[in-house]
């Protein structure tokens, strides 16, 4: 099966068999990756939501490649272990191609030029990782990353009532509002807090 089938972004039920080599990223462990997208295995509810969008790194020896990921579904396996599926949006062919070589192989020793064929570009060489961009929730809030949950609490409802979308004149103001509310969500929770500072600190 062609790496382009590995991954269906609208069922999470259904299973592929992947290359031996798993992808670690600071989310979990990449359970099958494509140029379509990929499925990653949590510990932890993941930190963004359906619909959200995260830069998304995957890291070769010979630097990174950058693609924008579309949480589409995520699903409870158990106790605190999630899988969710992301699209990649907006891939260029030469993108592609370079992810078409990680669904394949799991290693890349460079992207080709746009139209190569994969099999002239894909060389296995070195084991790749996968990083997801998370936003900077303490910067987001305004406030330190020793702070308190009341120091959280407190700075998020101040920002709720400048930012609300029925009274802020922003026209960033409901994006804004959603970024705070997911920065509280994740903040106040003191285990989905310690989990977040683990992925900053990695």
């Amino acid at each position: 099966m062609s790496a382009s089938g590995a991954f269906n972004a609208a069922d999470p039920r259904r299973r592929v068999e992947r290359h031996a080599t798993e992808l670690q990223s600071d989310l979990g462990t990449v359970r099958d990756i494509s140029s379509a997208g990929m499925r990653i295995e949590t510990q932890g509810k993941p930190p963004f939501k359906v619909g959200q969008s995260r830069l998304i790194r995957v890291h070769i020896p010979e630097g990174s490649l950058s693609v924008t990921g579309r949480a589409v579904w995520v699903q409870r396996l158990g106790l605190r272990k999630y899988q969710m599926g992301i699209e990649f949006v907006n891939i260029s062919k030469k993108l592609s191609t370079a992810l078409e070589c990680v669904g394949r192989f799991g290693f890349l020793t460079g992207a080709g030029a746009a139209g190569d064929e994969v099999d002239n570009v894909c060389k296995p060489r070195a084991p790749l990782r996968v990083s997801v961009e998370l936003p900077d929730y303490y910067s987001i809030l305004g406030v330190r990353r020793g702070a308190t949950v009341d120091e959280i609490r407190a700075a998020y409802r101040a920002l709720a009532r400048k930012l609300h979308p029925d009274v802020s004149e922003d026209p960033k103001g409901p994006e804004k509002f959603v970024e705070i509310q997911e920065a509280y969500s994740i903040l106040k929770d003191n285990r989905r807090r310690r989990d977040y500072d683990m992925k900053m600190s990695a």
